[in-house]
């Protein structure tokens, strides 16, 4: 709850997209839970949009089982979308939903009120798609409620911008109105245009709409043979039949007889599509262990691949570590070497030789022989001196002097005697020093060897 603003979004929009997910594996609990947080997290920073969408998949989790929670679900959407003014084509949804549940509710001049300004909120856009099925949405409401004039009219008006399956929910609605209508030949005229509907599922619809028609044109040899085809279909038994449905009409008989004929001829097809399915299983048997066995050499050389990969690799790098470790030895060697010649150069100067024999001190040390010290650091050992001052130029003279003393090799005993101050308080020097200048980041035993290095 203490998350900063940017990560609170995200929390919003990744708990949406997770319901979204629990919801196509019919999780509903799950996704409803989820929902929610989604709504919580997106109040909490003000975004509106995963607010309001959180709402509307909220509302069609409960359409069927709570309608009144749903309905008030999608108005909390509506009163978000307000607050962020986003697409109006997801208002036009907003609004349908809501038509759908006041329809449920039995409140139809509520439903008739949220279609209408789903209507016009699409025409104003250009939402063309969207204001079609609006329109048949009117048309099936009506439909339901029993004006039939009224409904027709929606749904040829519904026809426009349709395609695949809205297209033939929406031809079959203006079939139903038509029926309710009393014009039955337009309505079996419809139906019939459709008869070349692929899918067994639409063709069952059709097939029980004809059948209620015929029977209401008072043609029930017709009707029965529809009827007797709708349930092959519901069987989802696809077999060809009716390819000529006027004349099986004038000729009962006929059709009969053609029926008898598909039967024989679906029991056929029925083996044959055995024959075939069981030739596809036996098919994709064999290529699917042809590509595990493929996957498999592929897998054994690409597991030879890595050890010999992880084997060279292992050469190189044991190769390199001792390159390293052999470059690294003549490194130090060679440093030791500078070392031990820069210690012995600084060893026999004279400044050195005059500390040393404790011809001068810290009280009668003059300024030509401070900077007799600097310079000899400076030639012998790198410009030490120089280096010191330019890093640490806060740091006192008396403080310059002990680690100049100590990069010129004198014990601690020696540095006493120059400062005329005990050994313990040379130490307490000493750890004030590593202190000051590298924040205990060494040991004190370790300063001499940090001033070697400097």
């Amino acid at each position: 709850w203490s998350a900063s603003a940017i990560t609170t979004r995200r929390y919003a929009r990744s708990a949406f997209y997770l319901g979204l997910l629990e919801s196509s594996r019919d999780s509903m609990k799950q996704a409803g839970d989820l929902y929610r947080k989604a709504i919580k997290f997106s109040e909490m920073v003000e975004d509106w949009h995963t607010c309001y969408l959180a709402y509307c998949h909220l509302a069609k989790l409960y359409v069927w089982s709570d309608v009144g929670y749903a309905l008030n679900c999608l108005e909390s959407a509506h009163s978000a979308y307000d607050k962020v003014n986003d697409r109006v084509e997801n208002l036009c949804y907003i609004l349908e939903e809501t038509g759908r549940c006041y329809i449920l509710l039995s409140d139809t001049a509520s439903a008739f009120d949220c279609f209408r300004q789903s209507y016009s909120l699409a025409a104003e856009g250009g939402l063309e798609s969207r204001k079609y099925e609006v329109l048949r949405y009117i048309a099936s409401v009506y439909n339901a409620l029993g004006e039939n004039a009224k409904a027709l009219t929606y749904a040829k008006l519904g026809m426009g911008s349709v395609a695949g399956d809205v297209m033939f929910n929406a031809r079959l609605l203006l079939s139903s109105c038509y029926e309710e209508c009393d014009s039955l030949l337009q309505a079996r005229d419809i139906l019939l245009d459709m008869l070349d509907e692929p899918l067994t599922r639409n063709r069952y619809f059709i097939f029980k709409g004809l059948g209620r028609v015929s029977a209401k044109m008072k043609d029930y040899d017709a009707a029965r043979i529809y009827n007797d085809s709708a349930s092959i279909n519901y069987e989802s038994m696809y077999v060809d039949v009716l390819k000529d449905n006027n004349e099986y009409a004038k000729d009962a008989e006929n059709i009969g007889r053609q029926i008898d004929t598909l039967n024989h001829e679906n029991t056929r097809q029925r083996i044959s599509v055995l024959i075939i399915v069981f030739v596809c299983v036996l098919l994709l048997f064999m290529i699917v262990n042809l590509c595990i066995r493929i996957v498999k050499k592929q897998k054994t050389a690409r597991i030879k691949l890595v050890k010999t990969s992880r084997q060279y690799n292992s050469i190189q790098r044991e190769s390199n570590r001792k390159e390293l470790a052999a470059l690294d030895s003549k490194a130090k060697h060679a440093t030791a070497a500078m070392q031990r010649m820069q210690n012995y150069n600084i060893e026999h100067t004279a400044i050195y030789r005059l500390i040393a024999d404790g011809k001068i001190n810290c009280d009668d040390l003059s300024d030509t022989h401070y900077t007799k010290i600097k310079e000899t650091l400076d030639v012998y050992a790198d410009n030490f001196a120089s280096r010191l001052m330019d890093t640490f130029p806060n740091l006192d003279k008396d403080d310059q002097l002990l680690i100049m003393l100590i990069r010129m090799g004198f014990s601690i005993g020696q540095t006493a005697d120059f400062f005329n101050r005990s050994t313990e308080a040379i130490r307490s020097r000493r750890k004030k020093i590593m202190k000051t200048l590298f924040t205990n980041q060494y040991n004190v035993e370790q300063l001499n060897n940090v001033i070697m290095n400097f």
